[in-house]
């Protein structure tokens, strides 16, 4: 029997022994009991509903509502790990390293237990941060130890880009063929492994890869740049300079190593 499980069982016991004795006294006393059980636990939680407001708002663009919300509920102290986890990404893709690392730190701090998929969750996040701060080798030995464990699309996503990052390209196209065995119709995935045949100079496997992703109108920009980037090694320069203003049109991304300055300096060499 799980943790979870036996908790369940014995909170279950403990409204039924509870009630069954305040409403033993009287009819008002057992729904004072009641409602007072359950008022202590929406107390206790309202954390959740903090998180699922903040959750609303991120999934409408709202960052700054969202960042609210959760801080509202990271304040509670009962608030749980994978809650401030995901809280530290939001953080960390907005750009505020600080902020995301004071977060992630309550964790330790608070000597919180981590459940279910929050350790793998936790790994990721960590990489990040540390990557961002700027220790790639860290966050690629943090991303290593989290998939001998775990294995999911976005923990092939991060540790992919990275190992491209890393500039060890023998050993990122190991792993992102991998990769794309795991989930070959995952567009991050598929741009990890074209990049990889880009730096490695197999850029008629490259232009493969990126005719797909470009019939699929992909929102990232990184799929155009190095779209861009294997049209103009194959000659095919006017092609490449759409795709460079493609890429120009879309997004940056914090947790991205592709900056407009670099997509603006091959749209002037092709000018």
């Amino acid at each position: 029997m799980g943790k979870s499980t036996l908790k369940l069982i014995l909170e279950l016991l403990f409204i039924f022994v509870g009630s069954l004795i305040a409403y033993g006294y009287s009819r008002i006393m057992g729904n004072i009991f009641i409602i007072g059980y359950f008022a202590s636990k929406l107390l206790v939680k309202r954390y959740l509903i903090y998180t699922m407001i903040a959750n609303r708002y991120f999934k409408n663009n709202n960052s700054e509502k969202a960042i609210s919300y959760y801080e509202k509920a990271i304040k509670i102290m009962s608030c749980k790990a994978r809650i401030i986890i995901s809280y530290a990404y939001i953080l960390l893709r907005n750009g505020d390293i600080d902020r995301s690392v004071k977060v992630f730190n309550l964790i330790e701090e608070r000597r919180l237990p981590l459940e279910l998929n929050d350790e793998m969750n936790h790994g990721m996040v960590s990489s990040l941060i540390q990557w961002k701060k700027g220790d790639l080798n860290k966050a690629i030995d943090t991303l290593e130890n989290t998939y001998k464990k775990y294995k999911n699309t976005t923990l092939y996503e991060s540790f992919g880009y990275l190992l491209v990052l890393s500039g060890d390209y023998d050993r990122a196209l190991q792993f992102n063929l991998e990769a794309v065995e795991y989930d070959e119709n995952n567009d991050v995935i598929m741009d990890n492994l074209g990049e990889t045949y880009y730096h490695l100079g197999q850029y008629e496997k490259a232009l493969e890869i990126y005719k797909k992703l470009y019939s699929k109108n992909v929102a990232f920009p990184e799929a155009y740049y190095y779209y861009g980037l294997v049209l103009k090694k194959l000659g095919n320069l006017d092609e490449a300079l759409d795709m460079f203003n493609k890429a120009l049109n879309c997004r940056e991304s914090f947790l991205s190593n592709l900056k407009r300055e670099s997509i603006e300096k091959e749209i002037e060499l092709l000018k």
